[in-house]
């Protein structure tokens, strides 16, 4: 298992995954066109790869010392293994490194796995944006994430 930057190749691999995932955020291909191939994009989009296929993605919206987690997929078939919490480390600590302290974002009430995740992870959940999804309509749970800070007074 693999985990690195996406690249406009990678684009039908997430394509084909977003669309078979029932709780994905689904954006149009010109949205994933347009921040894979852009060089000044505030995204950081992370795929997961197993022996030579992408099974996973996640995107996240880099705002200042800010990132709102958009999107976090695996391929159904690899779901349950753990892949998702590490695709969200690794977004997590490639954030970081950018000068990132603190996360957020919104899943569908009914996520019950997504939300199990998120709070394994270090996630709160701070808030809910009544009838927020579309098709079906839904409440969306808002989590946010602080970086720890080192003590550096020792």
């Amino acid at each position: 298992m693999l985990i690195r930057s996406a690249t406009a190749e990678d684009l039908p691999a997430i394509l084909a995954i977003e669309a078979k995932a029932e709780h994905a955020a689904h954006w149009p291909e010109k949205k994933y066109r347009e921040m894979l191939e852009s060089q000044t994009s505030r995204r950081l989009v992370l795929v997961l790869e197993e022996r030579g296929t992408v099974q996973g993605f996640v995107i996240g919206h880099l705002l200042d010392q800010e990132c709102e987690i958009e999107n976090l997929v695996v391929a159904s078939d690899f779901r349950r293994r753990g892949w998702g919490s590490k695709l969200l480390q690794s977004l997590i600590d490639a954030a970081h490194q950018a000068g990132v302290t603190a996360f957020s974002l919104e899943v569908r009430d009914s996520n019950l796995a997504a939300r199990a995740l998120y709070n394994r992870i270090g996630f709160v959940e701070n808030g809910r944006r009544k009838q927020y999804y579309r098709e079906p309509e839904e409440d969306g749970i808002l989590f946010t994430f602080r970086m720890p800070f080192a003590d550096v007074s020792r």
